[in-house]
């Protein structure tokens, strides 16, 4: 999914292992059945950042329903009546000449169409509605070049990126070869399954670039992936889906480990226009 090795929650249809925009969709894909879990793993990412929310209730402008709000050139910003459904069908990338997402959330929306490598931390309190989203790029312009503007001038929001002494995760090897690793020559192939330890994931064949990104789920940090182990595995991440705290000892079966450290990280920022990003 993206070249930096931090790994996170965010959703494209590039790939075959997909995350949802917020880690407590986590939990649904056990209520919903594997099949349907499996589903929301299936289409993976082409960048990675991860997310935080804010707390604070949202403070923005207050946009009307049912009418164009975007005056920037081939984007259309529509607001959904509240209530309705959220489906978050998104479609494209922040790469594409097109995109288009059809009762999403804003949240999800950035993280599936900005082109950032790094870790987001929703700052600004963002509205909690659904929108209907179409961009158009051009020669000159992406998907997110479209669209940013758009969002800056909507939302009253901003983006503001730089390099943070950040809390990660980091996903080494434990042993010279783990133990608990297939290599295997196969497509990728992985979802949630019932394990030895609860409802956890087995995979037929997945990257450890795969592997963190199922961490992620379950960490409040970006997750560095630094094993050297390249191409695709077999294994059983044996944890309880309902036990984040699980997915430390599922990892060390596989002869892996995840190391907390502090690193300088790329991180990006959505604050509210006039305000100042939060502190570290």
């Amino acid at each position: 999914m993206l070249d930096s090795g931090v790994h996170g929650t965010r959703r494209n249809s590039s790939e075959t292992s997909n995350q949802p925009p917020l880690r407590i969709v986590v939990g649904l894909q056990l209520l919903l059945g594997m099949s349907i879990g499996f589903m929301l793993l299936a289409s993976g990412c082409r960048k990675a950042p991860q997310a935080t929310v804010p707390t604070h209730p949202y403070s923005g402008p207050t946009l009307p329903d049912q009418v164009e709000l975007s005056k920037t050139p081939g984007v259309s910003i529509v607001q959904c009546p509240a209530g309705v459904a959220r489906t978050d069908r998104i479609g494209g990338d922040g790469s594409s000449a097109s995109a288009e997402a059809e009762t999403a959330t804003l949240d999800s929306v950035i993280l599936a169409w900005c082109n950032f490598s790094g870790w987001i931390k929703l700052d600004a309190d963002l509205p909690d509605r659904r929108y209907n989203i179409r961009v158009a790029a051009d020669d000159e312009h992406n998907v997110w070049s479209r669209v940013k503007p758009a969002f800056e001038e909507v939302f009253g929001i901003r983006f503001v990126e730089g390099l943070e002494p950040t809390a990660a995760v980091v996903l080494r090897k434990s042993q010279a070869v783990p133990t608990g690793l297939t290599r295997v020559e196969a497509q990728t192939n992985w979802g949630t399954a019932q394990t030895a330890g609860g409802f956890g994931y087995k995979a037929g064949a997945a990257s450890m670039a795969e592997l963190a990104k199922i961490v992620a789920r379950y960490v409040d940090e970006p997750v560095l992936e630094e094993t050297g182990l390249e191409g695709n595995y077999q294994f059983e991440l044996a944890m309880d889906h309902w036990q984040p705290k699980t997915v430390f000892p599922a990892v060390e079966k596989l002869g892996l480990k995840l190391v907390r450290e502090q690193r300088d990280l790329n991180i990006m920022r959505v604050v509210r226009a006039g305000g100042k990003p939060e502190a570290p």
